[in-house]
């Protein structure tokens, strides 16, 4: 899921200019697409990991791994860590 979700865009915008801008200005021009997209990722990830608290953990920790626009490579990698620790 994360693959699609998170991978894919991601790596269309790796290196482009003001590629976080475009991020912060879809959070603040679009909230309910956020939301809801937040929504269904929470919906997904608790299905994965049968734990509503557990999900939200790693769903704030997914934000964390992209706090320093990582290449597509380095976040790929961070993903399958965080993956393998919560799922292992």
């Amino acid at each position: 899921m994360y693959e699609i979700t998170l991978l894919e865009p991601w790596e269309m915008m790796a290196g482009a200019p003001m590629a976080s801008e475009f991020y912060t200005a879809c959070e603040r021009l679009l909230p309910e697409v956020e939301a809801r997209h937040r929504r269904r990722w929470l919906k997904y990830t608790q299905a994965v990991l049968e734990s509503r608290p557990l999900a939200e953990v790693f769903m704030l920790a997914v934000d964390a791994l992209q706090s320093d626009l990582p290449t597509t490579r380095v976040l790929r990698q961070r993903l399958a860590l965080l993956v393998e620790r919560f799922t292992g």
